[in-house]
């Protein structure tokens, strides 16, 4: 009675060694396959749109693929998965490609996504996006106006330099416009930055034909090359929360001057720090109705 108990407890542990290692060898081969299937990019028969699957239910779009349309429409589903990215440059320098509609799945568009792709006219954001990437559209040359999401916070470094934009409207959920975001933008001509913008870089740069900037008072530094100061600017105003200038805030080229309306006494403004040479030619009229031209006060 011993031994044959011994017996079938040594032949239950051999069964449940041989078992785990079934198990595991089994385990390993579907996590190897899954990570072959996660790395290789796979085509869209309906579209020809490349994608990548990033879980077992939703995937990104990698690349335009062999699409050749001059308008695409990503669907929201490809076979079973949810489409919720566009990749890095994925529609990038693309030729012919004018409108680009992104499906209310996807909540993020990476960097460069539809970097110099000189034909895009319009392209239309998803409502859950939460920022506007790096250069997402840097170079976009024919593109005009874009409606940015009301639930995007961040406009990345370069996202729309170079592009044909006219005019921008910056949402009151937006936080943070990072360095360059609309620099080199010849067509843009007014820009109103609301208060709720807590961090600004410098954002408008080789904007030429910019005739207005007016700074939200949710800024407390005016950054480094903020604008470039041309014949044409007229409008530039300060809100009264700034606490620092930077060192070339304002780029200058030539002989131009202009007049920055400051949101707060004269006073006030002189008590601001400022970098050695963040702007010359530049009059300043307080809200006390100081002037503060070129050094040398003058009082209305």
């Amino acid at each position: 009675m011993g031994d044959k108990t011994k017996k079938i407890t040594a032949k239950t542990v051999i069964g449940t060694i041989l078992l785990t290692f079934l198990f595991a060898f089994v385990f390993f081969v579907l996590g190897l396959v899954f990570s072959m299937i996660v790395t290789t990019e796979h085509v869209d028969v309906s579209t020809g749109l490349k994608f990548r699957i990033t879980s077992w239910n939703t995937c990104k779009i990698a690349s335009v693929g062999n699409c050749t349309d001059t308008e695409i429409e990503i669907p929201e589903n490809i076979l079973f998965f949810k489409v919720t990215e566009i990749g890095g440059a994925a529609f990038s320098d693309v030729d012919g490609l004018k409108k680009v509609v992104i499906p209310e799945t996807v909540t993020k568009v990476e960097v460069s996504a539809f970097r110099d792709s000189a034909d895009l006219e319009e392209v239309v954001l998803p409502s859950g996006l939460t920022e506007i990437s790096d250069s997402m559209f840097f170079g976009c040359k024919s593109l005009e106006n874009i409606d940015i999401p009301e639930t995007v916070t961040v406009i990345g470094w370069y996202a729309f330099s170079g592009t044909g934009i006219t005019e921008i409207n910056i949402g009151k959920n937006i936080k943070e416009i990072k360095a360059y975001a609309f620099s080199n933008c010849d067509l843009l001509t007014e820009v109103e930055i609301p208060d709720t913008v807590e961090v600004l870089g410098g954002a408008f740069s080789g904007c030429d034909n910019l005739k207005s900037i007016i700074v939200g008072e949710g800024i407390k530094e005016i950054p480094s090359g903020l604008l470039t100061l041309t014949e044409n600017l007229e409008t530039i105003v300060f809100p009264g929360s700034i606490e620092y200038i930077s060192n070339d805030a304002i780029h200058k080229y030539g002989t131009f001057s202009c007049e920055i309306t400051y949101l707060g006494t004269l006073e006030e403004w002189c008590e601001i720090p400022k970098g050695e040479s963040w702007c010359v030619n530049i009059v300043i009229r307080c809200t006390d109705g100081a002037i503060l031209n070129y050094g040398n006060v003058i009082t209305e």
